[in-house]
């Protein structure tokens, strides 16, 4: 991302996080006191009202934002840590309490309750989020789990059939995640020994001068498939500079897809793996753009097996519309924290799992790591293993 953009980034964020601070801590603040109201406030409390806190606490915020991108990442993995956790922890006080504040405020101006909290509202609400953040925290922190999905179509050849795929996406190695969940996926995918691997967007948060070394020992999961590891963008390498990455993946010998396509023959049936850009991509490079019809060039009528690897979910209305037998995607991280699972959809009109689109399936994935905060409230991070199925057509007039 070019300098200024980064600037621009950052001094938008630091607007946000002050305000975010601002108002979560004095809700924390009024919160305490209608909970105990007989606290003393002359040193446990009263720093949560004060501008300067506020102001400490959105340099905390911001210089997650830093990490990978001005700040090298592993001498300073703990900042990312505990900016993380302070942002997730402050995000969910904005979640959970910001809408019964509300609630409050327009009850207060009917003057149907009063304008401080009962106390055990505040007991209450005080609960549930230190609850829900020890518990999205652990929920993080839990190894992906792998989601077992068959495919059967006609359009798979015999030649294919058992073929197994491990779809990993949103690994989002940077200011938190690295060498641990790395060495996790190795080790589950030399058990689950895929035949094919496929990288849906999303691998770094962060510029390869400080990824590299994690980068490349994630691209060795490689050797444990028969048919190689396939990676294609997500918005996030184009936030961290998607030429550079490009280039040193396929450096390290993994193909990228960008709008383009290879074919598989495997036992004598072929598998058009088809890969587009992110549907963001402009917004960073306008030279770069998803292209599905580019990409599909050469074998549109072709009738094997297309499987289309495309980051966002969004592209699936034109897969179907040019006939995609199979898309897998992520993106979404299934919302990561409630309520965003819910609000995920004012965005993407596919959140999480299986869909049908006519001909079309579309699988999201809910993200093998996390972004932001490593909290997840109602979500799990997973690994995706397809086992494709040849079905015979059935006979006419059946």
């Amino acid at each position: 991302m070019p300098v200024y953009m980064i600037v621009v980034f950052l001094s938008i964020v630091s607007g946000i996080a002050f305000a975010l601070s601002g108002y979560t801590l004095s809700r924390l603040h009024a919160l305490w006191e209608a909970a105990c109201p007989g606290f003393d406030q002359s040193w446990a409390l009263i720093w949560l009202e004060k501008p300067q806190i506020w102001a400490l606490s959105a340099a905390l915020i911001v210089s997650y934002f830093t990490i990978g991108k001005l700040l090298p990442t592993r001498p300073f993995r703990w900042l990312g840590w505990v900016s993380g956790l302070w942002m997730g922890y402050l995000a969910l006080c904005l979640f959970l309490m910001g809408p019964i504040h509300l609630i409050e405020f327009v009850l207060a101006s009917f003057s149907l309750i009063q304008s401080t909290p009962p106390p055990v509202l505040a007991g209450l609400l005080l609960g549930t989020v230190h609850l829900a953040f020890v518990v999205g925290v652990w929920t993080a922190l839990r190894p992906p789990r792998v989601c077992a999905i068959e495919i059967q179509s006609p359009r798979i050849g015999p030649g294919l059939d058992g073929l197994r795929i491990l779809q990993l996406s949103d690994v989002h190695i940077g200011p938190t995640i690295g060498h641990g969940l790395i060495e996790h996926l190795h080790r589950r995918c030399a058990e689950l020994a895929p035949d094919l691997i496929v990288m849906t967007g999303d691998l770094v948060d962060g510029e390869p001068r400080f990824l590299e070394a994690e980068v490349k020992r994630f691209l060795a999961l490689e050797k444990y498939a028969a048919h190689g590891l396939y990676f294609i963008t997500g918005n996030h390498e184009y936030i961290s500079g998607a030429a550079p990455w490009v280039e040193f993946i396929r450096r390290h010998g993994i193909r990228v897809l960008e709008n383009e396509h290879v074919t598989l023959t495997i036992d004598g049936d072929a598998l058009h793996l088809i890969g587009i850009e992110d549907w963001d991509a402009r917004r960073f490079d306008p030279s770069r753009a998803p292209h599905l019809e580019k990409a599909l060039s050469g074998i549109e009528q072709s009738s094997a097996f297309k499987l289309l690897l495309a980051h966002q979910p969004k592209a699936a209305r034109q897969a179907s519309e040019l006939g995609i037998d199979l898309q897998l995607s992520g993106h979404t991280h299934a919302g990561q924290l409630f309520p965003l699972n819910v609000l995920i959809h004012l965005d993407q009109p596919y959140c999480h799992g299986r869909y049908q689109l006519d001909a079309l399936t579309l699988y999201v994935n809910a993200g093998t790591g996390y972004w932001g905060p490593p909290l997840r409230l109602g979500t799990r991070a997973e690994m995706t293993m397809f086992t494709l199925r040849h079905a015979p057509v059935a006979p006419s007039g059946q």
